[in-house]
This record gives structure tokens, sequence and C-alpha cells, in this order.
């Protein structure tokens, strides 16, 4: 895929983040956005029956958008009746659709709707978690967890740590 792909996920990946990390803080965002990567590209490779030729980044750029749909879903049901419910989630779906679909070669369809789904569930669960328990936001544990996931990963990748 190349400098530009790497590129445009790092700057979309950005874009989504921050809506998320005013409402959620920093860490918890970058808990979230991981889980959901991992959930839709391992969605994405259960439902492709070993046909998936990659798995990426992507795919936690797609879940950010699906946990910014998640967050606005539960704003909207707890404030804004159904008319905000259906304009927050055809919102959700323009934002997924410009971000994850289109015309392009070696586009992973199936992990970008995976991890839209994926993180979906993700973004109306941390929005109640938040609203009940606002100090999460400052935790520094949900960014330390991710962090240690994310270098675990590598050292397995690496061969440096087996399991």
């Amino acid at each position: 895929h190349g400098p530009a792909h790497l590129l445009g996920n790092l700057l979309f990946g950005l874009v989504c983040f921050l809506p998320c990390a005013h409402r959620l803080g920093r860490g918890l965002t970058w808990l979230l956005a991981l889980v959901g990567g991992a959930v839709g590209n391992w969605l994405a490779a259960w439902l492709s029956a070993g046909y998936l030729s990659a798995v990426g980044g992507s795919t936690s750029v797609m879940a950010e958008t699906g946990i910014m749909s998640g967050m606005e879903l539960f704003a909207s049901l707890h404030n804004g009746g159904w008319n905000r419910v259906v304009r927050g989630a055809a919102a959700g779906v323009a934002v997924f659709s410009m971000l994850g679909m289109g015309n392009r070669p070696h586009v992973d369809y199936l992990g970008h709707l995976m991890g839209f789904l994926a993180g979906i569930p993700l973004g109306f669960s941390a929005a109640a978690l938040v609203e009940r328990r606002p100090a999460i936001r400052e935790a520094g544990w949900p960014g330390l967890m991710a962090l240690v996931v994310v270098a675990a990963a590598w050292l397995m990748a690496l061969g440096i740590w087996r399991v």
C-alpha cells in the first residue's frame, strides 16, 4: 500500500481520535481503538474463512468511526430522542462510507466494515462508563494497557517473545 496509505491512516485516525479523546480521554480512546481494530480484524478473518490476505491498521481507524457513532447513539438515546438517533446513525454511516469505502485497489472492505461495527458497541459502552465514572477520562491505566498490548504484539511479531 505504501507511504500514502500509511499517511492517510494516520491523518484520518487523528481526525477520528481527537473527538473521541475529548469525550472519553486519551488512554481509553487508545485502548478502544486497539480493541476495535483487533476485533474487526478477527471478525474479518473469521468471516473470510481463511481468505484474508492481510490485517491492517485502517480497521482501527474504522473502529474509531464506529466508536464515535456509538458515543453519539448513547448521547442521542439519553438526550435527544429518536430523531437525533436517526441523524446520528446516518452521520456515522456517512463518515464510514467516505473513509472506509470507495473504488480504490487493495481496500480491505470487510475489515473496514467489521472495524466500524466493532466500534459501535465499544463507543456506546465507553460513553455510558464515562457518564457513570467521569474520572476514567483522566485515568492512566487504559492507555498503559494499550501500550503493553502493542509492545507485546511487536515482541511476538519480531520473534523476541514466544507464547
